[in-house]
């Protein structure tokens, strides 16, 4: 499995989370970050946030990998990377 990620992202301001593009085998797969998580999970302050986005992209990512690789990604919607579902991946990428 071949996994790689788009280097633009945007922020949704309904939804309070960055939507970024992981292309797997050559398939678009949108996930989604929370700003909750991203605040929570790597101590960003909300008046910072896009900047801690930017930061932690690197470990972000990989996240998102782990997941995909973990088969938490479908054709249903975007993955999401939330409080609920980051820490064992979190602690796999540190």
């Amino acid at each position: 499995m071949t996994i790689t990620f788009e280097t633009d992202y945007q922020y949704e301001l309904i939804m309070m989370a960055f939507v970024f593009v992981a292309n797997v085998d050559g398939k678009r797969i949108e996930c989604r970050m929370s700003e909750e998580s991203l605040s929570d999970q790597f101590r960003v302050s909300h008046s910072n946030i896009e900047q801690g986005f930017e930061q932690y992209r690197v470990q972000i990512n990989g996240i998102a990998e782990a997941m995909i690789r973990q088969g938490l990604a479908d054709d249903e919607g975007p993955l999401l990377i939330t409080n609920a579902n980051i820490t064992p991946f979190l602690l796999s990428v540190q």
